[in-house]
């Protein structure tokens, strides 16, 4: 397992006064649903692109792919992971930002997305993303439903489902919870 960069992250990013939140496979283990995961997974105010894109560069990664809503960097050490940066208007970051949880991230204390905003997350990947990715984030859906003892019927979890993911996505979630 390659090593996580997030210790020297969260101390660079809080020097800079730069705020991230965890998202993605050390979400998903803040959450209680242990799996391996080859990336860091981040979400960062838009407006910060640049500063992220310096703190990164510092620390000797360089972008593999550039996107308006994100950015992917590699090591320049093999042992270290992957970073990934997802982009999110200030507005979006700061209801997510509320509701965080605080969580230890391979040994560091940093914030993580809620449950909900995690979901959702989830279900909007699986809309957009490819064949792979949509089996992995199912799983996780899966799994944080049934770790976290979440009620499909439950109001609030049933409408975050419908509005980022679709009614396929949540009717596929309600089989595969009530065969649990």
């Amino acid at each position: 397992m390659r090593k996580c960069p997030i210790q020297t992250i969260a101390r660079k990013a809080d020097e800079a006064g730069i705020p991230f939140l965890v998202i993605g496979g050390f979400a998903v283990h803040a959450h209680g649903y242990v799996r391996t995961t080859d990336d860091l997974d981040l979400i960062v105010p838009g407006g910060h692109r640049v500063r992220w894109s310096q703190l990164l560069d510092g620390m000797g990664m360089v972008v593999s792919n550039d996107a308006a809503t994100f950015l992917q960097f590699d090591p320049r050490d093999e042992a270290d992971m992957k970073v990934d940066l997802m982009f999110v208007s200030e507005n979006v970051f700061e209801q997510l930002n509320q509701s965080a949880v605080i969580a230890t991230v391979a040994g560091v204390q940093v914030k993580v997305v809620s449950l909900l905003h995690l979901i959702a997350l989830k279900c909007h990947s699986l809309q957009h993303s490819r064949a792979l990715r949509r089996l992995k984030d199912m799983d996780d859906l899966i799994q944080l439903l049934l770790v976290n003892r979440l009620d499909l019927n439950e109001p609030e979890l049933r409408a975050t489902i419908l509005k980022h993911g679709s009614a396929e996505t949540y009717e596929k979630l309600r089989i595969a919870c009530a065969n649990e």
